[in-house]
Protein backbone atom coordinates (compact mmCIF):
# COMPACT_ATOMS: atom_id res chain seq x y z
CA UNK A 1 0.00 0.00 0.00
CA UNK A 2 1.31 3.09 -0.99
CA UNK A 3 0.53 7.32 0.34
CA UNK A 4 2.67 9.37 -1.41
CA UNK A 5 4.44 13.08 -0.94
CA UNK A 6 6.29 15.44 -3.49
CA UNK A 7 6.50 19.32 -2.90
CA UNK A 8 5.34 20.68 -5.83
CA UNK A 9 3.36 24.19 -5.26
CA UNK A 10 -0.41 24.28 -6.30
CA UNK A 11 -1.47 28.01 -7.41
CA UNK A 12 -5.29 26.99 -6.80
CA UNK A 13 -4.58 27.35 -2.92
CA UNK A 14 -1.93 28.94 -1.13
CA UNK A 15 -0.89 28.69 1.87
CA UNK A 16 -1.86 24.71 2.48
CA UNK A 17 0.43 21.61 2.72
CA UNK A 18 -1.59 19.45 0.19
CA UNK A 19 -0.84 16.06 1.65
CA UNK A 20 -3.07 13.07 -0.37
CA UNK A 21 -2.84 9.75 -0.53
CA UNK A 22 -2.51 8.05 -3.48
CA UNK A 23 -1.56 4.49 -3.69
CA UNK A 24 -4.25 3.05 -2.83
CA UNK A 25 -5.62 5.74 -4.23
CA UNK A 26 -7.53 8.35 -1.53
CA UNK A 27 -10.96 8.14 -2.02
CA UNK A 28 -11.17 12.15 -3.22
CA UNK A 29 -8.88 11.32 -5.98
CA UNK A 30 -10.95 8.41 -7.12
CA UNK A 31 -13.99 10.79 -6.94
CA UNK A 32 -12.20 13.67 -8.86
CA UNK A 33 -10.01 12.47 -11.07
CA UNK A 34 -12.42 10.00 -12.15
CA UNK A 35 -10.77 7.25 -13.73
CA UNK A 36 -8.36 4.39 -12.51
CA UNK A 37 -5.00 5.72 -12.18
CA UNK A 38 -1.44 4.41 -10.65
CA UNK A 39 -1.11 6.30 -7.37
CA UNK A 40 2.66 6.98 -7.71
CA UNK A 41 2.06 7.95 -11.45
CA UNK A 42 0.07 11.01 -9.83
CA UNK A 43 3.08 12.14 -7.73
CA UNK A 44 3.23 15.91 -7.31
CA UNK A 45 -0.40 16.44 -9.40
CA UNK A 46 -3.59 18.13 -7.46
CA UNK A 47 -5.67 17.34 -10.05
CA UNK A 48 -9.19 18.82 -9.45
CA UNK A 49 -8.10 19.90 -6.25
CA UNK A 50 -8.13 16.18 -4.89
CA UNK A 51 -5.54 16.82 -1.93
CA UNK A 52 -7.38 19.92 -0.27
CA UNK A 53 -8.87 17.54 1.95
CA UNK A 54 -7.89 18.87 5.63
CA UNK A 55 -8.68 20.31 8.92
CA UNK A 56 -8.18 24.44 8.97
CA UNK A 57 -7.82 26.08 11.84
CA UNK A 58 -6.48 23.44 13.87
CA UNK A 59 -5.02 23.66 17.58
CA UNK A 60 -4.18 21.71 20.28
CA UNK A 61 -7.04 21.56 23.10
CA UNK A 62 -7.07 25.03 25.03
CA UNK A 63 -4.30 24.57 27.41
CA UNK A 64 -2.79 21.64 25.83
CA UNK A 65 0.50 20.92 27.03
CA UNK A 66 3.47 20.75 24.38
CA UNK A 67 5.11 17.33 24.10
CA UNK A 68 6.90 17.47 21.39
CA UNK A 69 10.43 18.82 22.38
CA UNK A 70 13.18 16.79 20.18
CA UNK A 71 15.08 18.87 18.12
CA UNK A 72 15.43 16.11 15.71
CA UNK A 73 11.74 15.41 15.39
CA UNK A 74 11.00 19.30 14.97
CA UNK A 75 10.66 20.77 11.29
CA UNK A 76 11.47 24.45 11.89
CA UNK A 77 14.62 24.70 13.87
CA UNK A 78 13.06 25.60 17.15
CA UNK A 79 12.08 23.19 19.69
CA UNK A 80 10.22 23.52 23.60
CA UNK A 81 12.24 26.44 25.55
CA UNK A 82 13.54 28.37 22.45
CA UNK A 83 14.14 32.32 23.46
CA UNK A 84 15.88 33.18 20.09
CA UNK A 85 14.03 32.68 18.13
CA UNK A 86 11.55 31.90 20.10
CA UNK A 87 9.36 28.29 19.89
CA UNK A 88 6.60 30.10 18.10
CA UNK A 89 4.67 27.21 16.75
CA UNK A 90 4.26 26.14 20.60
CA UNK A 91 3.54 29.05 22.56
CA UNK A 92 0.55 31.03 22.95
CA UNK A 93 -3.63 29.76 22.96
CA UNK A 94 -2.95 28.34 19.68
CA UNK A 95 -0.24 25.60 19.52
CA UNK A 96 0.46 24.06 15.77
CA UNK A 97 -1.02 20.34 15.60
CA UNK A 98 2.66 19.35 15.34
CA UNK A 99 3.49 20.05 19.34
CA UNK A 100 1.60 17.71 20.46
CA UNK A 101 1.30 15.06 17.73
CA UNK A 102 -2.10 13.21 17.44
CA UNK A 103 -4.41 15.68 20.13
CA UNK A 104 -5.43 18.10 17.93
CA UNK A 105 -9.20 17.49 17.17
CA UNK A 106 -10.08 17.25 14.05
CA UNK A 107 -13.91 16.96 12.04
CA UNK A 108 -13.35 13.60 10.00
CA UNK A 109 -10.46 11.34 10.41
CA UNK A 110 -10.41 11.37 6.52
CA UNK A 111 -10.29 15.07 6.23
CA UNK A 112 -12.76 17.79 5.13
CA UNK A 113 -12.68 19.30 1.28
CA UNK A 114 -10.90 22.93 1.68
CA UNK A 115 -10.53 22.80 5.48
CA UNK A 116 -14.06 23.12 6.77
CA UNK A 117 -12.98 26.95 6.96
CA UNK A 118 -16.39 28.99 7.74
CA UNK A 119 -18.26 26.23 5.48
CA UNK A 120 -19.66 23.18 5.27
CA UNK A 121 -16.82 20.76 3.63
CA UNK A 122 -17.86 17.48 2.29
CA UNK A 123 -16.06 14.55 4.54
CA UNK A 124 -13.95 12.37 2.85
CA UNK A 125 -15.63 9.74 4.44
CA UNK A 126 -18.94 10.32 2.08
CA UNK A 127 -16.90 9.54 -0.88
CA UNK A 128 -17.58 5.95 -2.42
CA UNK A 129 -15.18 3.48 -0.63
CA UNK A 130 -14.14 1.30 -3.33
CA UNK A 131 -10.98 -1.28 -1.97
CA UNK A 132 -7.76 -0.42 -3.80
CA UNK A 133 -5.19 -2.73 -2.02
CA UNK A 134 -5.99 -6.11 -0.25
CA UNK A 135 -3.16 -6.64 2.66
CA UNK A 136 -2.50 -10.19 4.54
CA UNK A 137 -3.43 -9.64 8.23
CA UNK A 138 -0.11 -9.70 10.71
CA UNK A 139 2.12 -9.13 7.55
CA UNK A 140 4.03 -5.85 5.84
CA UNK A 141 2.72 -3.66 3.39
CA UNK A 142 3.95 -0.47 1.77
CA UNK A 143 2.36 3.10 2.57
CA UNK A 144 3.57 6.46 1.02
CA UNK A 145 2.08 10.24 1.12
CA UNK A 146 2.30 13.24 -1.15
CA UNK A 147 2.53 17.03 -0.59
CA UNK A 148 2.03 20.16 -3.28
CA UNK A 149 3.65 21.97 -0.53
CA UNK A 150 5.19 21.93 2.67
CA UNK A 151 4.24 23.32 6.05
CA UNK A 152 6.40 20.41 8.22
CA UNK A 153 5.29 18.15 10.97
CA UNK A 154 5.03 14.47 10.85
CA UNK A 155 2.51 11.91 9.75
CA UNK A 156 1.29 8.67 11.46
CA UNK A 157 -1.21 6.15 9.53
CA UNK A 158 -4.11 4.19 11.49
CA UNK A 159 -7.16 1.49 10.48
CA UNK A 160 -10.55 1.51 11.26
CA UNK A 161 -12.77 -1.45 10.61
CA UNK A 162 -15.66 -0.58 8.32
CA UNK A 163 -17.70 -2.65 10.76
CA UNK A 164 -17.38 -0.08 13.36
CA UNK A 165 -17.97 3.99 13.63
CA UNK A 166 -15.88 5.34 11.48
CA UNK A 167 -14.47 8.23 14.18
CA UNK A 168 -10.97 9.41 15.06
CA UNK A 169 -11.09 7.32 18.25
CA UNK A 170 -11.07 4.28 16.32
CA UNK A 171 -8.47 5.23 14.48
CA UNK A 172 -6.51 6.40 16.94
CA UNK A 173 -6.93 2.66 18.76
CA UNK A 174 -5.51 1.34 15.92
CA UNK A 175 -2.05 3.31 15.06
CA UNK A 176 0.58 1.27 12.70
CA UNK A 177 3.90 0.53 13.81
CA UNK A 178 6.56 0.62 11.03
CA UNK A 179 8.54 -2.40 10.09
CA UNK A 180 11.89 -0.35 10.31
CA UNK A 181 13.69 2.79 10.74
CA UNK A 182 14.07 3.31 6.74
CA UNK A 183 11.78 5.63 4.03
CA UNK A 184 12.65 5.93 0.49
CA UNK A 185 12.39 8.72 -1.78
CA UNK A 186 10.98 7.10 -5.43
CA UNK A 187 10.03 8.48 -8.84
CA UNK A 188 6.67 8.49 -10.70
CA UNK A 189 7.80 4.72 -12.07
CA UNK A 190 8.67 3.58 -8.71
CA UNK A 191 12.68 3.69 -8.93
CA UNK A 192 13.87 4.42 -5.69
CA UNK A 193 16.04 7.65 -5.56
CA UNK A 194 17.27 7.77 -1.97
CA UNK A 195 16.55 5.37 1.03
CA UNK A 196 17.59 7.43 4.29
CA UNK A 197 16.52 6.88 8.09
CA UNK A 198 13.53 8.17 8.91
CA UNK A 199 13.31 10.57 12.00
CA UNK A 200 10.45 8.73 14.29
CA UNK A 201 9.28 8.83 17.50
CA UNK A 202 6.88 7.36 20.05
CA UNK A 203 7.24 9.96 22.71
CA UNK A 204 5.01 12.69 23.45
CA UNK A 205 2.50 11.16 21.12
CA UNK A 206 -1.02 10.48 20.54
CA UNK A 207 -2.19 7.46 21.30
CA UNK A 208 0.39 6.76 24.00
CA UNK A 209 3.51 5.24 22.77
CA UNK A 210 2.42 5.79 19.02
CA UNK A 211 4.67 6.43 16.67
CA UNK A 212 5.10 9.06 14.19
CA UNK A 213 7.44 9.98 11.10
CA UNK A 214 8.96 13.39 10.98
CA UNK A 215 8.57 14.62 7.28
CA UNK A 216 11.57 14.36 5.94
CA UNK A 217 11.95 16.83 3.19
CA UNK A 218 13.13 20.42 5.05
CA UNK A 219 11.04 23.42 4.54
CA UNK A 220 14.65 24.85 4.34
CA UNK A 221 17.56 23.96 2.56
CA UNK A 222 20.73 24.80 0.56
CA UNK A 223 23.14 25.79 3.10
CA UNK A 224 25.25 24.29 6.27
CA UNK A 225 23.47 26.32 8.42
CA UNK A 226 19.84 25.59 7.15
CA UNK A 227 20.99 22.08 7.62
CA UNK A 228 21.83 22.20 11.04
CA UNK A 229 18.75 23.84 11.54
CA UNK A 230 16.04 22.09 9.52
CA UNK A 231 17.76 18.56 8.79
CA UNK A 232 19.43 17.12 6.11
CA UNK A 233 17.78 16.30 2.84
CA UNK A 234 16.91 12.84 1.91
CA UNK A 235 18.48 13.39 -1.56
CA UNK A 236 20.20 16.45 -3.27
CA UNK A 237 17.86 19.48 -3.53
CA UNK A 238 15.17 17.86 -1.60
CA UNK A 239 13.99 20.35 0.50
CA UNK A 240 11.82 23.69 0.38
CA UNK A 241 8.29 25.06 0.77
CA UNK A 242 7.31 25.13 -2.50
CA UNK A 243 8.19 24.08 -6.14
CA UNK A 244 11.63 21.87 -5.50
CA UNK A 245 13.57 19.26 -7.32
CA UNK A 246 11.46 16.89 -4.96
CA UNK A 247 8.64 17.54 -7.08
CA UNK A 248 7.21 14.71 -8.79
CA UNK A 249 8.73 11.82 -6.10
CA UNK A 250 7.24 10.27 -3.29
CA UNK A 251 8.20 9.28 0.17
CA UNK A 252 7.81 5.86 0.90
CA UNK A 253 7.63 3.38 4.11
CA UNK A 254 7.03 0.22 5.31
CA UNK A 255 4.43 -0.39 8.15
CA UNK A 256 3.17 -3.74 9.89
CA UNK A 257 -0.18 -4.78 9.06
CA UNK A 258 -2.30 -5.69 12.04
CA UNK A 259 -3.37 -8.93 13.02
CA UNK A 260 -7.04 -8.06 12.11
CA UNK A 261 -9.85 -10.38 11.04
CA UNK A 262 -10.88 -10.57 7.27
CA UNK A 263 -12.84 -8.05 6.38
CA UNK A 264 -12.43 -4.37 4.65
CA UNK A 265 -10.79 -1.74 6.71
CA UNK A 266 -10.08 2.31 6.04
CA UNK A 267 -6.83 3.18 5.87
CA UNK A 268 -6.14 6.98 7.18
CA UNK A 269 -3.15 9.34 6.93
CA UNK A 270 -2.80 12.29 8.89
CA UNK A 271 -0.11 14.52 8.98
CA UNK A 272 0.21 17.35 11.48
CA UNK A 273 2.03 20.62 10.62
CA UNK A 274 4.08 22.52 12.46
CA UNK A 275 4.36 26.06 10.11
CA UNK A 276 0.38 25.92 9.72
CA UNK A 277 -2.76 25.30 12.04
CA UNK A 278 -3.54 22.46 10.10
CA UNK A 279 -3.96 18.57 10.35
CA UNK A 280 -3.59 16.98 6.62
CA UNK A 281 -5.71 13.95 6.04
CA UNK A 282 -7.01 11.22 3.10
CA UNK A 283 -8.27 7.71 3.55
CA UNK A 284 -8.38 4.73 0.91
CA UNK A 285 -9.63 1.31 1.87
CA UNK A 286 -8.01 -2.11 1.70
CA UNK A 287 -9.35 -5.33 1.96
CA UNK A 288 -7.56 -7.61 4.99
CA UNK A 289 -7.17 -11.59 4.30
CA UNK A 290 -5.57 -14.32 6.03
CA UNK A 291 -8.18 -14.66 9.44
CA UNK A 292 -11.31 -15.62 8.58
CA UNK A 293 -14.63 -13.17 9.03
CA UNK A 294 -16.04 -11.25 7.07
CA UNK A 295 -16.85 -7.65 8.16
CA UNK A 296 -19.98 -5.62 6.65
CA UNK A 297 -18.88 -2.67 4.95
CA UNK A 298 -20.73 0.33 5.62
CA UNK A 299 -22.16 2.28 2.93
CA UNK A 300 -22.80 5.97 3.01
CA UNK A 301 -26.33 7.30 1.89
CA UNK A 302 -25.06 11.22 1.56
CA UNK A 303 -25.51 12.17 -1.56
CA UNK A 304 -22.18 13.32 -3.02
CA UNK A 305 -22.54 16.17 -5.96
CA UNK A 306 -20.12 15.72 -8.77
CA UNK A 307 -18.54 17.12 -12.11
CA UNK A 308 -19.24 20.99 -12.42
CA UNK A 309 -20.47 20.56 -8.68
CA UNK A 310 -17.26 19.20 -7.05
CA UNK A 311 -16.54 21.07 -4.17
CA UNK A 312 -20.36 22.62 -3.86
CA UNK A 313 -20.87 23.26 0.19
CA UNK A 314 -22.41 20.17 1.63
CA UNK A 315 -25.74 21.68 2.98
CA UNK A 316 -26.24 23.08 -0.38
CA UNK A 317 -25.97 19.35 -1.88
CA UNK A 318 -28.36 17.83 0.16
CA UNK A 319 -30.89 21.14 -0.28
CA UNK A 320 -30.24 20.83 -4.00
CA UNK A 321 -30.72 16.73 -3.86
CA UNK A 322 -33.96 17.32 -1.54
CA UNK A 323 -35.52 19.74 -3.83
CA UNK A 324 -34.83 17.90 -7.21
CA UNK A 325 -36.30 14.68 -5.20
CA UNK A 326 -39.74 16.38 -4.34
CA UNK A 327 -40.43 18.36 -7.25
CA UNK A 328 -40.46 16.06 -9.58
CA UNK A 329 -36.91 16.10 -11.42
CA UNK A 330 -36.39 13.48 -13.72
CA UNK A 331 -39.35 14.80 -15.61
CA UNK A 332 -38.21 18.43 -16.05
CA UNK A 333 -37.66 19.71 -19.68
CA UNK A 334 -34.30 21.19 -18.83
CA UNK A 335 -31.72 20.25 -15.19
CA UNK A 336 -33.33 16.75 -15.64
CA UNK A 337 -29.87 15.16 -15.56
CA UNK A 338 -28.70 17.39 -12.57
CA UNK A 339 -29.67 15.60 -9.43
CA UNK A 340 -26.26 15.41 -8.37
CA UNK A 341 -24.57 18.07 -10.58
CA UNK A 342 -26.15 21.46 -10.48
CA UNK A 343 -23.87 23.32 -11.16
CA UNK A 344 -23.44 21.30 -14.52
CA UNK A 345 -26.88 22.04 -15.47
CA UNK A 346 -26.99 22.98 -19.56
CA UNK A 347 -26.91 26.87 -19.97
CA UNK A 348 -29.56 26.21 -22.75
CA UNK A 349 -32.33 27.86 -21.99
CA UNK A 350 -32.71 31.21 -19.23
CA UNK A 351 -35.85 29.52 -17.95
CA UNK A 352 -34.17 25.99 -17.24
CA UNK A 353 -30.59 26.25 -15.60
CA UNK A 354 -28.51 27.03 -12.19
CA UNK A 355 -25.93 29.04 -11.91
CA UNK A 356 -23.48 28.71 -9.11
CA UNK A 357 -20.05 30.87 -8.15
CA UNK A 358 -17.04 29.85 -6.65
CA UNK A 359 -14.64 31.12 -4.13
CA UNK A 360 -11.25 29.10 -2.98
CA UNK A 361 -12.85 26.24 -4.68
CA UNK A 362 -15.58 26.18 -2.83
CA UNK A 363 -18.78 26.40 -4.93
CA UNK A 364 -22.27 27.78 -4.05
CA UNK A 365 -25.93 27.57 -6.07
CA UNK A 366 -26.31 31.81 -6.45
CA UNK A 367 -29.37 31.50 -9.23
CA UNK A 368 -32.21 28.49 -9.79
CA UNK A 369 -34.01 29.61 -13.23
CA UNK A 370 -36.77 26.77 -13.86
CA UNK A 371 -39.62 28.51 -14.79
CA UNK A 372 -42.43 26.32 -17.09
CA UNK A 373 -40.31 23.36 -16.17
CA UNK A 374 -42.53 20.48 -15.15
CA UNK A 375 -41.74 21.49 -11.42
CA UNK A 376 -44.18 19.21 -9.47
CA UNK A 377 -44.45 19.19 -5.64
CA UNK A 378 -44.20 21.55 -2.36
CA UNK A 379 -41.63 23.57 -1.97
CA UNK A 380 -39.43 22.01 0.79
CA UNK A 381 -37.82 23.51 3.91
CA UNK A 382 -34.71 22.51 2.61
CA UNK A 383 -34.85 25.61 0.13
CA UNK A 384 -33.75 27.70 2.92
CA UNK A 385 -30.14 26.05 3.22
CA UNK A 386 -29.03 28.07 -0.10
CA UNK A 387 -27.32 30.79 1.96
CA UNK A 388 -25.80 32.28 -0.96
CA UNK A 389 -28.84 32.16 -3.13
CA UNK A 390 -29.48 35.64 -4.74
CA UNK A 391 -32.68 34.52 -7.35
CA UNK A 392 -35.11 31.53 -7.40
CA UNK A 393 -37.82 31.32 -10.30
CA UNK A 394 -40.44 28.54 -10.13
CA UNK A 395 -43.19 30.31 -11.87
CA UNK A 396 -45.52 28.57 -14.41
CA UNK A 397 -45.20 24.97 -12.82
CA UNK A 398 -47.66 22.75 -10.41
CA UNK A 399 -46.67 23.60 -7.37
CA UNK A 400 -48.66 23.52 -4.25
CA UNK A 401 -49.21 24.31 -0.42
CA UNK A 402 -47.54 26.77 0.77
CA UNK A 403 -44.27 28.82 0.87
CA UNK A 404 -42.37 27.49 3.42
CA UNK A 405 -41.07 30.32 6.30
CA UNK A 406 -37.07 28.90 5.43
CA UNK A 407 -37.21 30.44 2.42
CA UNK A 408 -37.54 34.19 3.76
CA UNK A 409 -34.09 33.44 5.96
CA UNK A 410 -31.76 33.04 2.84
CA UNK A 411 -29.70 36.00 3.68
CA UNK A 412 -28.91 36.98 0.00
CA UNK A 413 -32.47 36.68 -1.77
CA UNK A 414 -33.07 39.53 -3.77
CA UNK A 415 -35.26 38.09 -6.35
CA UNK A 416 -38.36 35.97 -6.37
CA UNK A 417 -40.45 34.46 -8.98
CA UNK A 418 -43.53 32.30 -8.03
CA UNK A 419 -46.26 33.41 -10.13
CA UNK A 420 -48.49 31.33 -12.23
CA UNK A 421 -49.23 28.10 -9.50
CA UNK A 422 -52.73 28.54 -8.96
CA UNK A 423 -52.22 25.56 -6.37
CA UNK A 424 -49.59 27.80 -4.72
CA UNK A 425 -51.22 29.20 -1.39
CA UNK A 426 -52.55 29.91 2.40
CA UNK A 427 -50.83 32.50 4.25
CA UNK A 428 -47.31 34.37 3.10
CA UNK A 429 -44.52 33.84 6.26
CA UNK A 430 -43.52 36.57 7.99
CA UNK A 431 -40.08 36.09 7.32
CA UNK A 432 -40.35 37.24 3.48
CA UNK A 433 -39.87 40.61 5.50
CA UNK A 434 -36.68 40.01 5.91
CA UNK A 435 -35.11 39.89 2.33
CA UNK A 436 -34.04 43.59 0.25
CA UNK A 437 -36.13 42.32 -2.93
CA UNK A 438 -35.99 44.21 -6.07
CA UNK A 439 -37.73 41.56 -7.60
CA UNK A 440 -41.11 40.09 -6.08
CA UNK A 441 -43.84 38.23 -8.30
CA UNK A 442 -46.53 35.97 -6.77
CA UNK A 443 -49.22 37.06 -9.53
CA UNK A 444 -51.73 34.57 -10.09
CA UNK A 445 -51.45 32.15 -6.88
CA UNK A 446 -53.82 31.73 -4.24
CA UNK A 447 -52.39 33.25 -1.01
CA UNK A 448 -54.43 34.41 1.62
CA UNK A 449 -53.89 36.01 5.17
CA UNK A 450 -51.86 39.02 6.14
CA UNK A 451 -49.40 40.64 3.84
CA UNK A 452 -45.56 39.98 5.54
CA UNK A 453 -44.30 43.77 6.47
CA UNK A 454 -42.65 44.04 3.01
CA UNK A 455 -41.20 47.49 1.58
CA UNK A 456 -42.82 47.07 -1.25
CA UNK A 457 -42.28 51.08 -2.81
CA UNK A 458 -38.63 49.73 -3.00
CA UNK A 459 -39.27 46.63 -5.22
CA UNK A 460 -38.60 47.64 -8.90
CA UNK A 461 -40.40 44.24 -10.11
CA UNK A 462 -43.67 44.05 -7.47
CA UNK A 463 -46.57 41.83 -8.60
CA UNK A 464 -49.26 40.76 -6.35
CA UNK A 465 -52.60 40.39 -8.70
CA UNK A 466 -54.71 37.75 -8.35
CA UNK A 467 -54.56 36.81 -4.63
CA UNK A 468 -56.82 38.68 -1.87
CA UNK A 469 -54.73 39.58 1.54
CA UNK A 470 -56.52 40.72 4.36
CA UNK A 471 -57.23 44.27 5.12
CA UNK A 472 -55.98 46.98 5.17
CA UNK A 473 -53.04 46.81 2.33
CA UNK A 474 -50.35 48.82 2.47
CA UNK A 475 -50.37 51.79 0.26
CA UNK A 476 -48.23 50.12 -2.64
CA UNK A 477 -49.22 46.71 -2.54
CA UNK A 478 -48.39 45.74 -6.21
CA UNK A 479 -52.06 45.10 -7.30
CA UNK A 480 -53.12 43.16 -4.26
CA UNK A 481 -56.61 42.73 -4.13
CA UNK A 482 -58.13 43.37 -0.64
CA UNK A 483 -60.57 41.09 1.40
CA UNK A 484 -62.61 42.37 4.59
CA UNK A 485 -62.00 40.52 7.83
CA UNK A 486 -64.99 38.16 8.38
CA UNK A 487 -65.55 37.36 4.06
CA UNK A 488 -65.00 34.00 3.32
CA UNK A 489 -63.16 32.89 0.27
Amino acid sequence: MVFVATVAALLIIRSCGHAIMLEPLARSAQQMVGHAHSGIAMAGDCTNVSCAWYQQQAYLPKNGTVTNCDIRMRTLGVTCGATNPTDFPCIGPMKAPWCAPGTTPVLSPCGVFNGGYNQQGRDQLDLPGNVQATWASGGTATVAFALTANHGGGYSYRMCSTDRDLTESCFQMNTLDFVNQSSWIIDRDGRVISEFTAARTSKGTFPKDSTWTRCPIPMEGGSKMAEALFGKPPAPDFYGAGPTTAGRYVVKDLVKVPDFPEGKYVLSFRLDAESTRQVWQSCSDVRIIGKKRQAPAQVSSRPVCVGQSWGLDVTECEAWVDFYDKMNGPNWRGCSTARLDPCGCPQSSWGHTLFCNTFQNYQHITEIYLLHNNLRGKIPSSIGRFKRLLALDLSENDIYGAVPSELGHVPTLQALWLHHNPRLGGHLPMSLAMPNFYALELQWCNFTGPLPAINFTSIANCLLYGSEFDCPLPEQACGAACRPAGVLI
